[in-house]
């Protein structure tokens, strides 16, 4: 697991402090591992576009990402995200195409979660399946009802 050990820290105290994500134990970050494939960010690099079939769940270890959507009108940057995340939460758990794209705006290391290693994670370890699963389940429900109120404020 000393692979994890950045991510690990990341996790214990994450960029948003506004957010209770559940945490994962020692043993499931260790399972996790077998899992998960590291990527090293670049600044600029797209990790993933907006209509997009891929539904993969990320984890943030360091650098920094903008979530942004694009129409023929534009490009709205919708948040920028820091380590200690998920993100792709919504296509991961919706299997869904892609609402919005993803960008690295500084160096640093994610670690993807792809559907078909999810799927494989679900079979042989359910319990930690189901963590991961309640893990993008809030995040999209606190990034939702953020979403909702800034709409109210505005």
């Amino acid at each position: 697991m000393p692979q994890l050990t950045g991510l690990i820290e990341a996790f214990s105290i994450p960029s948003d402090t506004t957010s209770s994500i559940p945490s994962l134990t020692p043993d499931q970050w260790e399972a996790l591992s077998s899992y998960l494939n590291a990527v090293t960010l670049e600044e600029g690099q797209i990790l993933f576009q907006r209509t997009r079939e891929e539904s993969s769940l990320y984890f943030l270890e360091r650098g920094k990402v903008a979530i942004h959507y694009e129409n023929a009108r534009g490009t709205l940057r919708i948040g920028v995200l820091g380590p200690g995340v998920v993100f792709g939460e919504a296509s991961f758990l919706g299997n869904i195409p892609r609402q919005a794209s993803a960008q690295s705006m500084l160096p640093g290391r994610a670690w993807v979660l792809p559907v078909l290693k999810f799927r494989e994670m679900f079979s042989r370890n359910p319990d930690l399946a189901l963590k991961v699963i309640q893990i993008a389940a809030t995040t999209l429900a606190l990034r939702s009802r953020d979403s909702r109120k800034r709409r109210c404020i505005a």
